[in-house]
């Protein structure tokens, strides 16, 4: 029989279209394999700047937050920037999903033990990313529109 999925929980308190959460919770797996189930909070700039602030001692906006968990009923958990995400997009001309994605699957490569904080690490996470999120496109087809 084969293991159930770790689940990808993707919650907002503001309302955000089906077709995003479901954009989330795909690219969350896209990343490689979980190890548990993962939480993704959809929040605003002033949202994640004072999650920044108050868990990472960092005082400024961003688009995603990684918090590993380690626990069996939750891997990790992700804060990210939906208006970061929406302004992105735009400045991009990408759809938003994409975008959004780009965000989820950075945070789960951290969660996998990922970092970028050296050049060549950077470039392990950008091919890491661009890997994931070209098995997303296969698996999806097109990107949804904004």
């Amino acid at each position: 029989m084969k293991a159930p999925r770790p689940a990808v929980r993707v919650f907002s308190a503001r309302p955000v279209p089906a077709a995003l959460r479901r954009a989330a919770a795909a690219a969350a797996r896209a990343a490689g394999p979980l190890r548990g189930p993962v939480d993704v909070h959809l929040v605003s700039d002033r949202e994640i700047r004072r999650v920044n602030r108050e868990r990472l001692g960092h005082d400024w906006a961003t688009d995603v937050c990684t918090f590993p968990m380690g626990e069996r009923f939750l891997w990790g958990e992700l804060v990210v920037s939906l208006d970061t995400a929406r302004r992105e997009a735009r400045a991009r001309r990408l759809p938003l999903a994409r975008e959004l994605a780009l965000y989820v699957v950075h945070g789960v490569l951290h969660l996998r033990g990922l970092d970028d904080r050296s050049p060549a690490q950077r470039a392990a996470m950008r091919r890491a990313e661009a890997a994931a999120l070209a098995s997303l496109a296969k698996k999806k087809g097109p990107s949804p529109r904004r």
